[in-house]
């Protein structure tokens, strides 16, 4: 896309690029190519497909994934995952996960009968002074660094190392490219 606001995600990146993404160039290569392919028909059409991009990037970098215990058909006891959807819960920061964590606060399921009707809570996890940020964990807590950058398009502070900033310098040049 061509909106010098729209802070790109690998999903838009150049394959070179998406190539020095540490264990995640396989990842960004499928989901751009599962966006260029929902974007075939309307080549036509710039204004259609750069809408598209960006419905696809806000999905991403503003769903969270919730998850349900299930047991399959064959008994089998894992989890069911699905991307929500929650209006101004990305406003609210990462705080990071396990030592070092400024989480003070969680989101929670609150479930009803049938999965499709969940309802979902912000709760502090502690008390959070009047004036105060409230951070959650994105993702499950098992994430790493790289995992939130690809999803959510940011890395956290705490945990740059020298692979964090080879990405880091990568993000830098591609917000230069869709700036004035």
């Amino acid at each position: 896309t061509d909106d010098p606001n729209f802070d790109a995600t690998p999903d838009f990146w150049t394959d070179e690029e998406i190539e020095q993404l540490p264990f995640l160039a396989e990842d960004a290569r499928s989901r751009k190519q599962a966006i260029q392919n929902l974007v075939a028909e309307y080549k036509h059409d710039a204004r259609v497909t750069s809408s598209i991009q960006q419905a696809c990037w806000l999905v991403q970098t503003r769903g969270f994934s919730t998850y349900k215990k299930a047991v399959d058909l064959d008994g089998q006891e894992g989890l069911l995952s699905r991307v929500v959807l929650i209006p101004m819960l990305d406003m609210i920061n990462h705080g990071g996960s396990g030592v070092g964590s400024s989480t003070n606060a969680e989101l929670q399921v609150v479930e009803t009968k049938a999965y499709d009707e969940s309802f979902y809570a912000l709760i502090a996890s502690k008390l959070i002074p009047k004036g105060s940020e409230i951070r959650i964990c994105y993702g499950t807590g098992r994430e790493s660094s790289l995992d939130l950058f690809f999803k959510y398009g940011f890395l956290p502070s705490q945990e740059i190392n020298e692979e964090l900033r080879k990405v880091d310098s990568l993000i830098q040049k591609q917000r230069k490219r869709y700036m004035f």
